[in-house]
């Protein structure tokens, strides 16, 4: 039911408040009743987007964008079809190209999804960037991935959540509709100056 920019570790998604000690109210959310946990977000200006997660009825594909100055939440209304529902999907933001691009995710059944969507800020449109990759030359989904835009090419790069399996020093990059895996500290490093 509200947006908040920390989640304490006491507090669960429906909890109607009072809201424990660091819960901070930015503005309710249109179309939510019970919360909503697990979304991708980011702050980029004065405005706390979020995609995705999961509210009471399970995983969603909505988006919000929140006014952190004046707490005025609207729902993001998409023109053309979008990612899937799902939970804890990595998002970046390309300044260069006025979009937020969103990777993974976990949907309904579990499944790590390696689709990666651009919505455009100033047409409030999703563009497909690659459709979901599986097996080895595609990235490991937990939902719990970084994602880095580039500011020179707007390729995005994943980057695995360590600790996790096997992967955890792996950072792959879709280079022209193909993922590069790239060895942690050694192309990604070089690469560091052109991501944002």
């Amino acid at each position: 039911e509200t947006a908040s920019l920390e989640r304490p570790s006491s507090a669960t998604p429906s909890d109607p408040g009072p809201w424990p000690a660091g819960w901070r109210q930015v503005g309710r959310l249109p179309g939510v009743t019970v919360g909503l946990a697990d979304s991708g977000g980011l702050v980029v200006g004065r405005d706390l987007w979020l995609f995705g997660g999961r509210d009471g009825s399970g995983p969603t594909a909505k988006a919000w964008r929140v006014d952190l100055g004046t707490g005025v939440a609207q729902s993001v209304d998409a023109g053309g079809s979008g990612p899937s529902a799902r939970i804890a999907p990595a998002v970046a933001y390309d300044g260069a190209r006025s979009r937020f691009v969103l990777f993974g995710g976990i949907d309904a059944a579990g499944i790590g999804r390696t689709d990666v969507w651009a919505f455009d800020v100033v047409t409030n449109a999703w563009a497909r960037l690659a459709v979901d990759c599986w097996g080895d030359g595609c990235p490991t989904v937990t939902g719990r991935e970084t994602l880095r835009v580039s500011a020179l090419t707007g390729e995005p790069t994943v980057i695995a959540a360590r600790g996790g399996s096997g992967h955890s020093e792996i950072a792959w990059t879709l280079h022209e509709g193909t993922w590069e895996n790239l060895a942690f500290g050694l192309t990604l490093r070089r690469e560091s100056a052109a991501l944002i």
